[in-house]
């Protein structure tokens, strides 16, 4: 009778009783390996999935077997949902200070004249501009205007990440048809201002090993200090720098947490687009290097 059940239930695409049947499956598996070699091979048992499912009458049978539409809701694709108050709670504090970070960051961004420094940098991102959009004249492919300047790399300009997003910034500005055909004090800050926006939401990943208070002050002094925000303000390298050297921390910390593979595919590309923005990097290594070298031994 109870074979006469199995054919007739077992068959089904949704039988409740095959996650029981699979469970005596492997019971019976494991059952079939565990033989008594004493008394010279006597007492030999083994017991197949035919009669596993057999001695399994419907009496014995104990517990909640699996609904069928439990099992047909595992299969449906999971729809989205709303992260609970909990979760609002704790990301609404970060996202005011990035709010708050940008503000103090973008605001009349412009009004200050260029800095030494930041003028080597506008100028020489313009010329990589004219180089990207009249790339052959570089190249020899065809013949320059006279005193015609190609970029090249030159490590007391530090860079060369600066230069090319900068000149990405002069472009896009351009699409939009931003004034001085989108050459000003204002796009050749946009990138500065940017990455230091994004430095200070980079403690909330750091919350399980400083607290959700220090994580939060942490992104409330980067947003709020003078010096941050002038940086932030200020098209060199030292804003870059900063931006991908704390998201190596972050990236390096969530790996030990997490050992997931695209943490470390971030903490590769922040260490190449740190050592692309400053020699520096060097020195930024060799403290990460001692330190994990320490905790290894």
């Amino acid at each position: 009778m109870v074979k006469n059940l199995e054919t007739l239930l077992l068959g089904k695409e949704s039988c409740p009783l095959k996650p029981f049947k699979l469970k005596l499956d492997k019971e019976a598996r494991q059952s079939s390996r565990k033989i008594d070699y004493g008394s010279a091979g006597k007492g030999l048992s083994r017991k197949n999935d035919t009669d596993a499912i057999a001695e399994a009458s419907p009496e014995n049978l104990t517990g909640s077997i699996p609904v069928e539409a439990e099992e047909l809701s595992a299969k449906e694709p999971q729809k989205y949902t709303w992260p609970g108050w909990q979760r609002l709670w704790l990301w609404i504090p970060f996202w005011i200070l990035i709010i708050l970070a940008a503000f103090l960051r973008f605001w009349h961004l412009g009004d200050r004249p260029l800095h030494f420094d930041e003028s080597e940098h506008a100028h020489y991102s313009s010329v990589l501009l004219q180089n990207l959009q009249h790339w052959s004249w570089c190249y020899g492919l065809n013949h320059a205007p006279a005193n015609y300047a190609c970029y090249q790399y030159n490590p007391l300009l530090h860079g060369p990440f600066q230069f090319h997003i900068i000149a990405l910034v002069y472009q896009i500005s351009q699409w939009l048809g931003v004034p001085d055909h989108g050459v000003n004090n204002t796009t050749a800050r946009i990138a500065a201002a940017l990455l230091g926006t994004v430095i200070v939401g980079l403690p909330y990943f750091l919350r399980d090993y400083l607290g959700n208070i220090a994580a939060w002050l942490a992104s409330f002094f980067l947003a709020v200090s003078p010096s941050m925000v002038y940086f932030s303000r200020f098209t060199r390298e030292d804003i870059y720098m900063a931006c991908f050297t704390l998201t190596l921390v972050v990236a390096i910390a969530r790996y030990m947490r997490e050992q997931k593979i695209r943490w470390i595919i971030l903490a590769a590309a922040s260490f190449a687009l740190s050592y692309a923005t400053s020699e520096a990097t060097f020195l930024t290594i060799a403290i990460f290097g001692s330190f994990l070298g320490a905790l290894i031994v």
